[in-house]
């Protein structure tokens, strides 16, 4: 989150800091300016409709009351046992024609003593290499048929407010939501929010545990990675990127959705019933069906930014990057300095 925060700055964008749920590490959030009965944009700034605003939260709050995400217990009780309580804060977007609100816990790392703060092991998720996406356009064009003989196909899956399913480890209590707030009571969590330390964690256990009610084996160098004869795929934050034959990737689709609410956003194969081109991540697969081939292109906008910033705006393009150069551009390329820094995460990020 600290290095998507920075690249969306670095792109222009006025991002605030609860924006998407906050990191742990940053150093104290910025409080938000008392627009009154206005409500604006935690990303854009924009204004947004009041009446929308107060529907989304609304909803919001109907959802998390039928999740149990937290209990309302005393105030005395909660300061007794962990003193400060943690901020909830709304977030409000515009996303297309709606309005939506997520509600984000704002457990700071550096607001707490060295012997409070939790242990990295606890807090840490796997992240599938940046490799796996190409692994499995790989294995569907490679393999082109499963055990049984079928087509495989590639299908992205999103769950939908993935932190609020984790069961609470901790006992941690925070402030009610605004709008929501009830006189010598506050929150006690029984499962996670977005913006608690130890979320992404606990959100890493639930998924992979109901996988392996499926069948499922995680993977030993990264457990964001799984399979099962016939199927493969990967786990990124909520997003689940598979490839097996049709009927294995719907079973699939149909054991997910047992546990979570989740929505398709791509089912790539070579069928004519299915999509030619899926973004994963950013980047675009897109299948051309006549020569049987994948690309898989870099996330535009991270490629702009690469050219604005290497000056390449005018460059000539190269058909492939093998192609021929002479000892001039050889020479500059050996003195070129190696990327550090943040350039390697844009590079990386592309």
């Amino acid at each position: 989150l600290e290095a998507t925060a920075r690249q969306l700055r670095s792109d222009g964008v006025d991002l605030h800091s609860f924006a998407a749920g906050p990191h742990n590490d940053e150093p104290e959030l910025i409080e938000e300016a008392d627009y009154g009965e206005t409500y604006v944009d935690d990303i854009s700034g924009k204004q947004l409709n009041t009446e929308d605003v107060r529907t989304a939260r609304r909803l919001e709050m109907e959802w998390i009351e039928k999740q149990s995400v937290f209990q309302k217990v005393p105030l005395e009780r909660a300061l007794a046992e962990q003193g400060r309580l943690h901020d909830m804060k709304w977030i409000d977007k515009q996303k297309g024609p709606i309005v939506r609100s997520r509600l984000v816990v704002r457990e700071i790392k550096a607001r707490k003593k060295m012997s409070e703060r939790l242990d990295p092991a606890a807090v840490f998720a796997a992240m599938p290499p940046v490799e796996a996406v190409k692994i499995l356009i790989s294995h569907m064009q490679t393999e082109k048929v499963n055990h049984r003989r079928e087509p495989l196909e590639m299908m992205v899956l999103d769950v939908s407010r993935a932190h609020f399913y984790g069961l609470a480890k901790r006992r941690v209590f925070t402030k009610l939501p605004e709008g929501f707030e009830e006189p010598g009571m506050c929150a006690l969590l029984l499962k996670t929010m977005y913006g608690t330390e130890d979320a992404a964690s606990i959100w890493e256990d639930t998924w992979s545990q109901h996988l392996v009610k499926f069948g499922i084996k995680l993977g030993r160098a990264s457990p964001a990675l799984f399979a099962k004869e016939g199927l493969r795929g990967m786990c990124h934050g909520d997003d689940f990127v598979v490839v097996a034959s049709r009927q294995d990737l719907l079973g699939f689709e149909e054991h997910l959705k047992k546990a979570f609410e989740m929505r398709r956003t791509g089912h790539l194969g070579y069928a004519e019933d299915c999509e030619s081109e899926i973004s994963i991540l950013g980047r675009i697969i897109r299948i051309d069906r006549e020569d049987r081939v994948v690309e898989l292109e870099a996330d535009p906008k991270h490629v702009e930014e690469l050219t604005r910033m290497y000056g390449l705006g005018k460059a000539r393009a190269a058909a492939t990057p093998r192609t021929k150069i002479d000892a001039k551009e050889t020479d500059r390329m050996e003195a070129s300095k190696p990327l550090a820094g943040e350039e390697i995460t844009r590079f990386r990020s592309a």
